[in-house]
C-alpha cells in the first residue's frame, strides 16, 4: 500500500514538473504572453506586499492608540490618587487640629478647675483662721471682763488669755507653714515632697545589680514601687 502511494506521489510530481516545463516552453515561444505573465506576477506581489504593509501599519496604529489610552488612564489615575492623597492629608490635618484643640480645651478647663478649687479652698482656709481669731478674741475679752469684774483671779485670767493667744498663733503658723512649704502647688488636698523616693530606689537597685554582675552571681532583682514625680506648675493665686 505504501509503495502504491509513493508511486502515485512520484507520478503527480512528474506530471507537475511536466506541466511546468510545458508552460515555460509556451512562454518562451510567446514573448508577449511571457511579458504579461511577468507583469501579472509583479502586480500580484506588489498588491500582496502593499496589503501586508498596510495591515502592519494599521496594527501598529491601533497598538499605539491603545498604548496612548493606557498612558492617559495611568496619568489620570495618578492625578486622581494625588488629589485623594492631598484630600486625605487635609482631613488628617483638620482631625489633628481638632484633636489638639480639644485636648487643649480639656487641659485648660481642668487646670482652671484646679485653680478655682485651690483659690476657693484657700479662701475657706483664710475664713477658718479668721473665725478662729474672732473666737479667740471674743473668748479673751470675756476672760478679761470676768477678771475685771472679780469672777476670776487676774493672774489666772492672764494665763488663760495667753494660752488662747498662743493656740491661735500656733494654729496660724502651722497653717501658713503647711500651705507655703508642704502643700502641693497644684492640688489642695495633696502634699509635695522635697526628694524623689522612686529615683533613690532605682539608683539603689542599679547599684545592687552592678555589684552582682561584677561578683559573677546572676543579676538580682527586687520588686519595688516607685513614686512618680509631681509635674511642674506655677503657683496658684493666693
Amino acid at each position: 500500500m505504501a509503495a502504491i502511494q509513493q508511486q502515485l506521489i512520484n507520478q503527480l510530481t512528474d506530471d507537475q514538473d511536466i506541466a511546468a516545463l510545458n508552460f515555460e516552453a509556451a512562454l518562451q515561444s510567446d514573448p508577449a504572453k511571457a511579458q504579461q505573465y511577468k507583469a501579472d506576477r509583479d502586480s500580484k506581489k506588489f498588491t500582496e506586499t502593499l496589503e501586508i504593509k498596510r495591515g502592519n501599519f494599521q496594527k501598529a496604529a491601533i497598538d499605539m492608540a491603545r498604548y496612548m489610552d493606557m498612558d492617559h488612564h495611568a496619568r489620570y489615575y495618578d492625578t486622581r490618587n494625588t488629589d485623594l492623597g492631598a484630600a486625605q492629608n487635609n482631613i488628617i490635618q483638620i482631625a489633628n487640629a481638632n484633636s489638639s484643640s480639644l485636648t487643649f480645651d480639656m487641659d485648660n478647663t481642668k487646670r482652671q478647675f484646679l485653680v478655682n478649687e485651690y483659690y476657693a479652698q484657700n479662701k475657706l482656709e483664710s475664713l477658718f483662721f479668721l473665725q478662729v481669731a474672732f473666737l479667740a478674741m471674743v473668748t479673751s475679752l470675756v476672760v478679761i471682763m470676768m477678771s475685771k469684774m472679780g469672777f476670776l483671779p487676774w493672774l489666772f485670767g492672764k494665763y488663760i488669755v495667753f494660752i488662747i493667744a498662743a493656740a491661735a498663733a500656733i494654729l496660724a503658723l502651722y497653717r501658713f507653714n503647711y500651705t507655703k512649704y508642704t502643700r502641693d502647688v497644684r492640688y489642695w488636698n495633696k502634699r509635695k515632697f522635697s526628694d524623689s523616693p522612686g529615683a533613690l530606689k532605682a539608683a539603689d537597685l542599679c547599684a545592687t545589680a552592678t555589684a552582682a554582675a561584677d561578683s559573677g552571681a546572676g543579676p538580682t532583682t527586687t520588686a519595688q514601687y516607685t513614686t512618680p514625680s509631681m509635674p511642674p506648675a506655677s503657683d496658684p493665686p493666693r
